[in-house]
């Protein structure tokens, strides 16, 4: 589960540092705005790892969720300091985390999309009109056609294909020209 991205790290330290500027907010309220604070905080923490989650596991809507987390952040934030009056002093590490984190999410959601398109189309539907066929003949390198990696036949990962979505290839070239890359196993 290792994800090599600096936009990732980035989004880490910058949730890492809207927490903690939510948790000192939650400590400087009392009584009912102090638990309810403390229960916001906890929700968006469970929402933000689920969405870390999925972007290590490169499902598709992870930036998505860490977009709307930070969005849903910075709403608090405004509300925090309509209802409380807190300072600028308390309230401004987390709006500033929190404005980066949505600029780096914003800026992963788009870039999903564009990776995932070609010049004549997406690489889905140009896999499928070059002249790689989808056929059940093991060939040297198999991705399935709702992915974006290519695999050896040995790889346990390759294993989990689906017959159905499996594509093979001749050639790590052919399998680079249709738009996978390559995963570690080979």
């Amino acid at each position: 589960m290792k994800y090599k991205g600096l936009s990732f790290l980035a989004l880490t330290a910058a949730f890492l540092l809207v927490f903690i500027g939510m948790i000192q907010a939650a400590f400087s309220l009392t009584g009912f705005w102090f638990f309810a604070e403390f229960v916001i905080t906890g929700l968006f923490m469970l929402i933000a790892l689920a969405g870390m989650a999925m972007v290590i596991n490169r499902i598709g809507a992870g930036w998505a969720l860490l977009a709307f987390v930070n969005a849903l952040v910075l709403l608090n934030v405004f509300l925090l300091s309509l209802v409380s009056g807190l300072s600028a002093s308390v309230l401004s590490p987390g709006v500033i985390a929190a404005l980066v984190g949505l600029f780096v999410s914003v800026a992963n959601v788009g870039m999903k999309r564009k990776k995932g398109k070609k010049k004549n189309g997406s690489r889905k539907n140009s896999a499928k009109a070059s002249k790689v066929s989808k056929s059940f003949t093991p060939g040297k390198f198999i991705a399935s056609a709702t992915g974006t990696v290519y695999h050896t036949p040995k790889c346990d990962w390759a294993k989990k294909i689906q017959k159905k979505n499996a594509v093979w290839f001749n050639s790590a070239e052919d399998a680079r020209k249709n738009g996978y890359k390559a995963h570690n196993c080979g």
